[in-house]
């Protein structure tokens, strides 16, 4: 069906038209939004100022004591975490200590090695690390106790990896033990 020419200016004006009316509502909407967040920035703008002007009022000695007391407590609390972590990394002593603790646990070990120590830095902190494996036999709840034990031994210390063949009953524990060796 052909429109005539008429026909075809006015239904081009129309759309026109409406186009028109929907770009003047958006507008519209946009300028009340933005009043709206004018308003919002405002509020937010003094309720900043009204809470940084009680900050500057507040006694400042006062919560410069009690930051440098919470300072202080975390410095003892970090020198007493060094105390705990400060003990040579010695394969002899956590050879001896592994050995002592598959006796009381009734246990073989039948592996034992070491790689030497090296260097981390964990969140600031210089530490030796020594990696210790071992292999022991027997009883699995025993040397599920063995593995609990030892770990309980060697407080520093962290399981890397279990392995425990059910088969031939045995365990083997791969661990990486801490030494802090600073200050």
């Amino acid at each position: 069906m052909k429109l005539s020419r008429k026909a075809q200016i006015s239904l081009g004006i129309g759309i026109f038209v409406i186009l028109m009316g929907s770009l003047i509502v958006a507008y519209l909407q946009q300028g009340e939004e933005q009043d709206q967040l004018s308003q919002e920035l405002s509020s937010a703008q003094l309720l900043f100022d009204k809470q940084e002007a009680d900050f500057a009022s507040e006694n400042i000695p006062l919560r410069v004591r009690v930051l440098e007391s919470q300072l202080n407590i975390a410095e003892s609390n970090l020198e007493a975490v060094k105390a705990q972590l400060r003990w040579s990394i010695d394969s002899t002593k956590i050879t001896e200590t592994c050995f002592a603790v598959a006796e009381d646990t009734d246990v073989e070990i039948v592996v034992v090695g070491s790689q030497d120590s090296d260097n981390v830095d964990m969140e600031g902190v210089d530490l030796s690390v020594l990696l210790f494996t071992a292999t022991a036999e027997g009883n699995i709840s025993k040397l599920i106790d063995f593995i609990s034990e030892l770990s309980a031994h060697l407080p520093t210390g962290v399981l890397e990896s279990v392995a425990i063949d059910v088969e031939k009953p045995s365990a083997t524990v791969e661990m990486s033990i801490y030494s802090y060796e600073g200050d």
